[in-house]
């Protein structure tokens, strides 16, 4: 089941912070394997991820 596009729930590091974009992480040659909502600080550490494996799209907050 997917996610929906205007989720408005919380990073999932457990920050506390709102979440601000989903990272996609890609296996088995499928972009988006797995999907996760991320805030800035933490999405940011996810791309430094050295595999190329993980790109984002932001949150719709409408």
């Amino acid at each position: 089941m997917p996610y929906p596009k205007d989720y408005k729930g919380n990073c999932s590091a457990y920050c506390g912070k709102p979440a601000t974009r989903w990272i996609d992480i890609e296996r088995f040659g499928r972009k988006r394997f797995v999907s996760w909502p991320y805030c800035d600080d933490h999405g940011d550490e996810l791309l430094q991820d050295p595999s190329g494996d993980v790109t984002t799209r932001p949150l719709d907050k409408s």
